[in-house]
């Protein structure tokens, strides 16, 4: 009441439009050209003159465009499509690596995936909070900002998640079965010289997190449930075309249950509970069967 219902304070601001407007601009364009050309001698004349004659030259010559534009013909392409062979390794620990060289101009990507098919059902659900809680605590070398700082100055940031993808095995016929495999992805870029520190990176992360700071867990916990709260006002009918999938197909059960509507009921579970400690134990053995595979 004091601000607004019985405050007698106002003021009153009128925009009306000027008929007259254009005219008014033309008449002052018009007497400033005649003041200036007032002051313009002989020679001012004669040499606005001659600029004139050269502009209209300069204007009317014919231009080649060919030799200004760069141009792009069906010549400059191509017509057998270039491939680049992909190289199979396999380490110590009958780990595969597929390296394919590209011309990338020294940027390499790095995508890692660790497939979790044999860990207990129990802990799937979880899959999506460990991915968004494993990079954002300490490890045993470095603080939380210490090591976002490291991750900024060595690559382009790394990206974790859990998913669900469908292939088809090798040598497979039209009429094979198609092949699921649930797992965590890490994924990131940089240059060729920081190859190596980016690994000592993925390494630390992997084998060092640090995940009984409750305090973080529980403010992550929340961030993402806050984020997925939001993004239903927006991506309802998505959330509703998950779980009408997880009905009918096992990848569209495990897709909603890692990113739908059960994930957001176990988040708020998990708030609601402050059940903290034992999410903890559950993100250690989440990781723990990560760190075996």
């Amino acid at each position: 009441e004091r601000y607004l219902i019985n405050n007698k304070h106002s003021i009153k601001f009128v925009m009306e439009p000027n008929q007259a407007y254009n005219e008014q601009e033309n008449q002052k364009e018009q007497e400033r050209l005649e003041s200036v050309q007032k002051e313009l001698t002989d020679e001012d004349r004669t040499a606005i003159k001659q600029n004139t004659e050269v502009l209209k030259e300069y204007q009317s010559r014919k231009i080649d465009i060919d030799s200004i534009l760069p141009t792009l013909t069906i010549d400059d392409v191509e017509r057998k499509v270039k491939t680049y062979d992909t190289e199979i390794k396999t380490d110590s620990m009958n780990n595969t690596f597929y390296w394919n060289e590209q011309p990338t101009n020294t940027l390499s990507y790095i995508k890692q995936l660790s497939t979790v098919n044999n860990i207990s059902p129990e802990l799937i659900q979880y899959i999506s909070l460990y991915s968004n809680i494993l990079q954002k605590v300490k490890t045993k070398n470095y603080d939380v900002l210490e090591l976002s700082h490291v991750i900024e100055n060595t690559c382009s940031g790394i990206n974790v998640s859990g998913n669900i993808h469908t292939y088809y095995p090798c040598n497979s016929d039209n009429n094979s079965i198609p092949k699921e495999e649930i797992g965590i992805s890490f994924s990131t870029s940089c240059l060729e010289r920081n190859i190596d520190k980016t690994f000592d990176i993925l390494e630390e992360i992997l084998l060092t997190s640090d995940f009984d700071d409750i305090d973080m867990v529980q403010s992550i916990t929340n961030q993402v449930c806050a984020s997925m709260q939001d993004s239903l006002t927006h991506s309802g009918h998505q959330y509703a075309m998950g779980l009408a999938q997880s009905s009918i197909t096992s990848h569209g059960a495990i897709s909603e249950m890692l990113g739908g509507l059960s994930q957001l009921n176990l988040l708020q579970s998990i708030i609601n509970n402050q059940n903290y400690d034992e999410v903890v134990d559950i993100l250690k053995k989440i990781n723990d069967f990560v760190v075996n595979q």
